[in-house]
């Protein structure tokens, strides 16, 4: 049966090329294995945290809505090969190509907050980042899982 003749409320959600999306956790996982095939040696696996977007205190609903959008735009502009994902209100799990400036990527999600009254030092931003070649020859899904964990909860043991 062709997708186009169920009714649209049930016809499956399709990613489109011109319309880059945040990928799922598991999407994410897997996206990241295969690029980390490929490029594992030049890429590194980021967190990035804005803590205004999780504290509805911080701003008015509307004005964390509009920010997130844009600040999700700006992670996946900035991933490599748009591979990101979100893993929570405000923080962001990405690819990068370790010669991406973090600094750069910080000063982009300043400017979106400033745009409106915002000020950079409001946002909470947290990010750290690990070499995807840390994690060894054969990573799989599990592997970057943990990798990802460690990043949220640096406080805690490696697993």
């Amino acid at each position: 049966m062709l997708t186009t003749n169920l009714p649209e409320a049930m016809r499956p959600e399709v990613r489109k090329p011109d319309k880059p999306a945040l990928a799922s956790g598991h999407e994410f996982m897997l996206l990241v294995e295969s690029a980390a095939q490929e490029m594992g040696e030049r890429l590194d696996l980021m967190r990035l945290n804005a803590a205004i977007l999780g504290d509805e205190a911080a701003a008015p609903p509307e004005t964390r809505a509009s920010l997130q959008a844009e600040f999700e735009q700006i992670v996946l502009n900035d991933a490599y090969d748009g591979i990101a994902s979100r893993t929570g209100a405000g923080e962001y799990l990405l690819l990068r190509a370790r010669e991406a400036s973090t600094s750069a990527l910080l000063a982009k999600l300043g400017a979106a907050a400033e745009s409106r009254a915002i000020y950079q030092s409001q946002l909470g931003l947290e990010a750290n980042s690990l070499q995807l070649s840390t994690l060894g020859p054969n990573l799989n899904p599990a592997g970057i899982r943990r990798a990802a964990d460690n990043l949220r909860h640096p406080d805690r043991p490696l697993q």
